[in-house]
């Protein structure tokens, strides 16, 4: 019976994300910040994608714990392809640009109350993406911190806030489980390679387990 081995699995995982998004190979590894000798070899199962490339596939709208692990859907929750591609991907964040462009010529905070419909289309605008499922956390709290300095918007505010207080937490319990993962698969880790994974597990959704299966891939290479 043929062997599979893990890598080639990642690798038929990669090329499943890159037809579902209508790429070729050329630019997903463009779009994913990597070359193409690269990405093939990733494909053929002969490397494993960096820190750096698995985030650029979060920000098409691919899973990274499916991208390693095979675990849960290939879209992140709530991105349909069509929709990762255009709003909750780069269209919010196009679309936050445009906002923040004309928000920079004026003087703020903004009374709301006393502005003209299109001033007020602009918040109303920030609100809907401050609360859109499809939104990713970053392009949410980037919403928020607009309404709250442009429009001194007291729910931003509070909003604003309680990220705030969540975010040290939050990264001391990702540093944790990277370390445990990093002790348990018995690996020495570069610190900017250590950075990046724990920029994919804190920022998208990477869980420990799928830590674990980067850092035995990883572990294979390195004693190759």
């Amino acid at each position: 019976m043929e062997v599979v081995r893990p890598m080639e699995r990642v690798g038929e995982r990669l090329r499943a994300a890159r037809e579902a998004l209508g790429y070729a190979q050329k630019g997903i590894a463009e779009a994913a910040g990597s070359k193409l000798r690269s990405w093939q070899d990733y494909e053929a199962g002969k490397k494993t994608p960096g820190s750096q490339v698995i985030a650029g596939l979060v920000s098409l709208g691919i899973n990274a714990n499916w991208i390693l692990k095979g675990t849960g859907p290939m879209l992140l929750t709530g991105a349909g392809i069509e929709t990762t591609q255009n709003q909750s991907g780069s269209g919010f964040d196009a679309e936050l640009d445009a906002v923040e462009a004309q928000l920079a010529d004026l003087d703020v905070p903004i009374d709301a109350a006393g502005a003209d419909s299109s001033l007020r289309a602009l918040r109303d605008r920030l609100h809907e993406i401050a609360t859109a499922p499809s939104a990713q956390d970053r392009q949410k709290a980037r919403a928020e911190l607009m309404l709250k300095i442009a429009f001194a918007d007291q729910a931003a505010s509070t909003a604003v806030s309680e990220r705030r207080k969540g975010l040290g937490a939050r990264m001391r319990q990702v540093d944790a489980d990277l370390d445990a993962a990093i002790e348990s698969v018995g690996v020495e880790l570069d610190p900017m390679i250590r950075e990046g994974l724990k920029t994919v597990m804190y920022a998208h959704g990477l869980t420990t387990d799928g830590a674990v299966v980067f850092l035995e891939f990883l572990r294979a290479s390195q004693t190759k």
